[in-house]
């Protein structure tokens, strides 16, 4: 599960992660409830997303939300793209 993964050091806090949903979400200019429909859940789950309170449940989940907002797992997790040279943990 995705909420087990947080406890490592090297992945972002929920509060960070829901900050990147929010950006990339109004990026594509979609509120809650569309972005909801678009992966299947209610808006009130991205909200809850956004606000750090909790976070995608499933690997799929978090996979159907990268595709949805056009941005990659590690972006959307640790705040970096794949191969980013100038990144550093937080």
């Amino acid at each position: 599960m995705i909420h087990e993964s947080l406890k490592r050091r090297d992945v972002a806090d929920a509060k960070a992660i829901g900050r990147r949903i929010r950006a990339a979400r109004k990026s594509r200019r979609w509120t809650q409830k569309a972005l909801g429909e678009v992966v299947g859940v209610t808006g009130q789950s991205v909200w809850y997303w956004e606000t750090g309170r909790a976070l995608p449940r499933t690997f799929g989940m978090l996979i159907r939300l990268c595709h949805a907002l056009r941005r990659s797992a590690d972006w959307l997790v640790m705040g970096r793209e794949r191969g980013a040279r100038h990144w550093k943990p937080s």
